[in-house]
């Protein structure tokens, strides 16, 4: 009968060896996991990081390129007026001297006429006397 204690005592220590020594190797098996899944997520929130500052540099950049194009487009709109000013300024000259050029051909004109009307009349009435 001893030795059937002795069977009995030896096979529940050989299985607390064996719980203990599986139970460490589950905890290992975790810690090991626990430490993969932390590095994949520092990984991924580094390339999340990573992710936003180049959307952010490029939405900067984009927003300068914008910002150099309306410049731009400011610079022509005011080349633009200062043309449409010139031109109206052109326009004016233009339409005063035309209107000075037709006066003074208008005023030749009349005097040429009032000159051969003289002439005429002188000649009408000295064939009449």
């Amino acid at each position: 009968m001893e030795w059937i204690i002795g069977v009995i005592i030896g096979l529940l220590v050989g299985g607390a060896a064996g719980w203990f020594v599986q139970e460490f190797r589950a905890k290992s098996r975790l810690a090991s996991q626990s430490v993969a899944h932390q590095t994949a997520l520092a990984t991924l929130q580094a390339e999340r990081d990573q992710a936003a500052a180049d959307a952010q540099a490029s939405h900067a950049q984009e927003v300068a390129d914008l910002n150099a194009r309306i410049a731009g487009l400011n610079g022509q709109l005011e080349q633009v007026a200062t043309a449409s000013d010139l031109l109206e300024s052109a326009k004016t000259q233009f339409s005063e001297a035309a209107k000075l050029t037709a006066a003074v051909a208008l005023q030749n004109n009349n005097q040429l006429f009032l000159n051969l009307a003289k002439e005429n009349f002188g000649v009408t009435l000295e064939t009449a006397q």
